[in-house]
């Protein structure tokens, strides 16, 4: 029957093929002796790879398949991926030379294109903020040239050719409430993520550590995660895209019993500090009296202090004098809460 046949012996069996293969054993034609094109991704992708005069299309699963013979000179690429982790890729020619580079976010695409045969793949339209005067086949063009323009600032971006007014210099985290939802007959429960305030890092990528699927947010507005389940331990992450996916937010651990009341985790940000700015210590007003995890994090996102803490009498104490001048963000949390606000070194 024909379901039993096996056609992995065919291939190339010319060593001098840049696409040899040593396990076939019959020649299907497919020998490459110039304009090789492999790829290299991180994660299980399907590719689609189209010539501009359209003479030439290819579509494959990778890593079943890991390039083709070119036979055009410039060629748009679409790549997707089928996981939903994110994923990275490189296209490279027959030498090894980068022909395009990137990432892909999961259950999402990537768009774009790449050039051999001496063409230039780029932007052809003279109007255009990328215009390439070099390119010889059409990319795709960019129109809006604004941006940040000061280097101080932290969303500087060296492709702007105008100030549009968008600098920001701290780091405004997003005001955000979380709460659970039980659903009893399915025994599962949803997190409901209301956006209050946006702060200044969107858009954001919006994850959760249980099933790791990702979503864009650009609004402010209410978001249903899940269904996870019943006394799965879930935390939510906000990452934004605006400035080197720094992570603005993560919830504490929401978990919900099918048998007993809905656990609800929330972000309360109104916290009284002072002074602020001080040479390092600080007085915080607002926490309840007990056990906070404190964390405090740079303009970058990256953790600077971590340490558990004990609050009484409605405020704590604490001294940082050790840090850097500089704005910081300064976290305390529990395990039903977390309180995030802004704090400023001067000396």
């Amino acid at each position: 029957d024909l379901s039993s046949c096996t056609y992995d012996c065919y291939g190339c069996t010319n060593p001098d093929a840049y696409n040899y293969d040593e396990s076939a054993q019959i020649d299907d034609g497919s020998c490459c002796f110039d304009g090789w094109v492999y790829f290299e991704l991180s994660e299980h992708a399907y590719i689609t790879a189209q010539s501009m005069d359209y003479e030439d299309e290819q579509a494959f699963n990778y890593p079943e398949t890991t390039g083709f013979c070119a036979m055009s000179g410039c060629y748009n690429v679409q790549i997707y991926s089928f996981t939903g982790n994110d994923l990275s890729f490189s296209i490279f020619d027959q030498l090894g030379n980068v022909l395009d580079n990137g990432y892909v976010a999961g259950y999402t695409y990537y768009q774009g294109g790449f050039s051999i045969f001496g063409e230039v793949y780029g932007c052809m339209d003279p109007t255009a903020c990328d215009f390439n005067p070099e390119a010889t086949c059409a990319g795709d063009c960019e129109y809006y040239c604004g941006g940040c323009t000061d280097i101080n600032a932290i969303n500087f971006s060296s492709d702007a050719q105008f100030d549009d007014g968008s600098c920001f210099y701290t780091v405004e985290a997003p005001n955000i409430t979380f709460q659970t939802q039980l659903d009893e007959l399915l025994d599962v429960f949803y997190i409901i993520v209301d956006i209050q305030s946006l702060g200044n890092g969107a858009p954001y990528i919006m994850s959760n550590s249980y099933n790791q699927s990702l979503e864009i947010i650009d609004e402010i507005s209410s978001y249903n995660l899940g269904p996870f389940p019943c006394d799965e331990q879930v935390n939510v992450s906000l990452n934004s895209t605006e400035y080197g996916e720094i992570e603005y937010i993560v919830s504490d651990p929401m978990q919900v019993s099918c048998t007993n009341s809905i656990v609800q985790v929330s972000t309360q940000p109104e916290l009284k500090i002072f002074p602020n700015p001080s040479t390092g210590q600080f007085t915080i007003q607002g926490l309840g009296d007990g056990y906070w995890q404190m964390a405090v994090t740079d303009i970058t996102g990256r953790a600077i202090v971590s340490k558990m803490i004990t609050a009484s009498n409605n405020q704590i104490v604490v001294d940082f004098g050790e840090l850097a001048t500089g704005n910081y963000q300064l976290t305390f949390s529990n395990t039903t809460q977390a309180n995030t606000s802004r704090i400023a070194i001067q000396r």
